[in-house]
């Protein structure tokens, strides 16, 4: 979807697809969990082992038909810390 937004003055271009629409979904899912950082499963794959985390289920996210698990990542794992001061 894209459109313009602004004044005569000034107009700006606006694109939102897919990806931008479930990443503000996910985003105000940070206030149902009470949760700092939220991360979708193609992101938590990238990060799995290197960050210690709590599953939070598949939440029907508003707009979206699939889906995915939410992931809250709490800290860096023990594992990784050691590895970067090594």
């Amino acid at each position: 979807m894209a459109g313009t937004i602004g004044s005569d003055r000034r107009r700006e271009l606006i694109v939102v697809g897919r990806p931008m629409i479930a990443a503000a979904r996910i985003q105000r899912m940070t206030r149902l969990f009470d949760a700092h950082i939220i991360a979708g499963e193609e992101t938590f794959a990238q990060v799995k082992g290197r960050v210690r985390h709590r599953e939070l289920g598949t939440p029907r996210l508003k707009g979206l038909k699939h889906r995915a698990a939410l992931y809250e990542i709490l800290a860096r794992s023990e594992a990784a810390t050691a590895g970067a001061s090594g």
